[in-house]
């Protein structure tokens, strides 16, 4: 889609350095397909850019050199490539911080979590890493799940990605948390479940989402009482929220027997035909 508009506005004579996409329509993919109509189009990139950075030293030395790499090395540096490896540094240092805490051992899910919630990459760190440059120091905590919010320009030149700006910086002021721990809040509720709210959300459930409602006889009615109406309204709500539009549900007799006829094993429970 990207591609395409670039096409379309070098077809009209749109200056495409008057163009600017986000992190999602900055990669190569997105420019290469327009050939020379790309060139001069800019992107706001989040953190990251292309490029090639002590990291890739690295994996130069001890992969590509050695017959090891996975990928082509013209495309070691590129945005995707960098995208997957600030990921992958990112979940290793998490689990790194929470090993810190927890010990130097399998760790947990709920314990991964904790070391993503206080990671801290720092300069020095990043320095150490081979990633100095390549992004901003990272610090993120349970009510900030985006940490630093850096970034830069980049224009495509035709052939490759080019950085034009200096690092900027968004204003926390407008985008930041409200301060409180969503996650934190989250996990008491689920702790609070099933006490409080497990007899009220079964009920629920029961009368709304009963799976052979809609098959089944119409349910007992008193001649327009309070109880037929209510379930008569329940099995319309679970049509529309299972079938949507005009389409008619089928039985599911009607498969069950057929896979049945096959000789093939099932498990699906079939209304009474």
């Amino acid at each position: 889609m990207n591609s395409t508009s670039i096409k379309e506005a070098a077809a009209v004579g749109f200056p495409r350095d008057k163009m600017f996409g986000v992190w999602w329509s900055g990669a190569e993919p997105d420019v290469r397909p327009a050939e020379g109509g790309a060139k001069g189009y800019f992107a706001a990139m989040l953190q990251h850019g292309a490029g090639q950075f002590g990291v890739h030293a690295d994996l130069k030395k001890y992969l590509y050199d050695k017959g090891k790499g996975a990928a082509k090395w013209d495309e070691v540096g590129e945005v995707l490539y960098n995208r997957g490896l600030v990921n992958a540094m990112l979940g290793v240092e998490a689990i790194r911080k929470a090993q810190t805490k927890f010990g130097n051992k399998p760790l947990t899910g709920e314990q991964v979590r904790w070391g993503i919630e206080n990671l801290d990459v720092s300069a020095a760190r990043l320095k150490e890493l081979g990633f100095e440059g390549m992004l901003q120091p990272l610090k993120v905590s349970c009510t900030d799940h985006e940490g630093t919010r850096a970034g830069r320009i980049q224009q495509w030149d035709g052939a490759k990605w080019v950085i034009v700006s200096d690092w900027y910086q968004s204003d926390d002021k407008v985008i930041k948390a409200d301060g409180r721990c969503r996650g934190q809040e989250v996990r008491r509720r689920e702790r609070s479940w099933p006490s409080a709210t497990a007899p009220r959300r079964a009920k629920r459930r029961d009368a709304v989402l009963d799976p052979l409602r809609p098959f089944g006889p119409p349910p007992p009615s008193d001649g327009g009482g309070r109880e037929g109406g209510r379930r008569d309204e329940t099995d319309q709500r679970h049509r529309r929220f299972q079938y949507r539009g005009d389409l008619q549900p089928r039985h599911p007799g009607a498969e069950g027997r057929t896979m049945a006829s096959r000789g093939t094993p099932t498990t699906r429970a079939s209304a009474p035909g």
